[in-house]
């Protein structure tokens, strides 16, 4: 009522879960900075990012990619459907 939302924080590593995405009314996933930081010379990054965009379609959600350091990782970023970046670049 107050327009207010949740983000699960450092989605993929750590303590958050799947299983949060069904039991909490969540509005965004920040995709964790260990997969943003090596994006693009690290295919298994790539991937994660892409999986973790995909679930985020299917439930409706934005996405926040952490440590965005960079101009090139900003634009794959956005090439592949982030909503928005958090980092110096």
């Amino acid at each position: 009522a107050l327009g207010c939302r949740t983000a699960i924080d450092d989605f993929g590593t750590g303590v958050s879960s799947l299983a949060y995405l069904k039991s909490l009314p969540v509005g965004a996933l920040k995709i964790d900075g260990v997969f943003v930081r090596d994006l693009l010379s690290n295919p298994r990054s790539e991937s994660m990012v892409r999986a973790i965009l995909q679930i985020a379609r299917q439930l409706e959600l934005e996405t926040v990619a952490e440590c965005v350091e960079s101009r090139e990782v900003a634009t794959q970023l956005a090439a592949l459907g982030v909503t928005y970046g958090q980092g110096y670049a």
